[in-house]
């Protein structure tokens, strides 16, 4: 099964349509993708997910956002 990938909505229209979607962060597989600057704290925030799980990602969000 191919990857679901996101871009800089710029760019999107040229990615095959079968993989793309219109998420600001989009995880598939090893695979993560953002659609630009603007998603970077998102961006970030899957990656802490990933590699500590969920709980620690919503203490970094509480901590920087709040």
């Amino acid at each position: 099964m191919p990857c679901k990938i996101t871009c800089h909505p710029s760019f999107i229209e040229d990615l095959p349509t079968f993989r793309t979607v219109e998420s600001n962060v989009q995880v598939s597989g090893e695979l993560t993708t953002s659609r630009g600057p603007g998603t970077a704290f998102q961006f970030a925030l899957s990656f802490v997910e990933q590699l500590f799980g969920p709980c620690k990602a919503e203490d970094m969000d509480n901590t920087l956002v709040r």
